[in-house]
């Protein structure tokens, strides 16, 4: 009986077999959407933020005007997410939150150089420096899921 063909068709299964299964493996693995989605959004608004502080210095404007209206036109486009920023110059800081474009105070302290907020339970610290500061917390809710993230 000749077996030279039998090591080619194991060969061959051995190859199907890999092939089907790196498939069922790729298949299965997905990424969370809401993750992803306040991940891009904190990169949008890191990049158009520093526009928005950059035209505020160059053109002398009021930063807590240019700010309010930057954030209500922002939170505008993006759909179910709470936006959380906190701004100002040295220690003279404003906090606010935007739902929908609709604008509600929170409250922040300062302490050893810090700006503390909390946000829905969780306390997120950021650096105070003596000129612009602008800082935010985006938080996304995905029914039981809450993704968040900050600059």
């Amino acid at each position: 009986m000749e077996k030279k063909g039998q090591i080619y068709l194991i060969a061959t299964f051995v190859v199907i077999s890999a092939i089907v299964g790196l498939a069922i493996v790729g298949n299965n693995i997905q990424k969370e959407k809401g993750n992803e989605v306040v991940y891009e959004l904190r990169d949008e608004l890191e990049i158009e933020s520093e526009y928005v502080l950059d035209y505020i210095s160059i053109n002398n404007e009021d930063m807590e005007t240019e700010i309010e209206q930057f954030a209500e036109d922002f939170s505008k486009s993006s759909e179910q997410n709470e936006f959380y920023f906190v701004f100002g110059e040295g220690g003279e800081l404003s906090s606010y939150k935007y739902t929908d474009g609709e604008k509600e105070s929170f409250s922040h302290t300062v302490a050893d150089g810090k700006i503390k907020v909390n946000v829905e339970g969780t306390e997120y610290s950021f650096d105070l420096s003596t000129g612009k500061n602008f800082y935010f917390v985006i938080s996304n809710k995905d029914g039981d899921e809450k993704n968040i993230a900050t600059n």
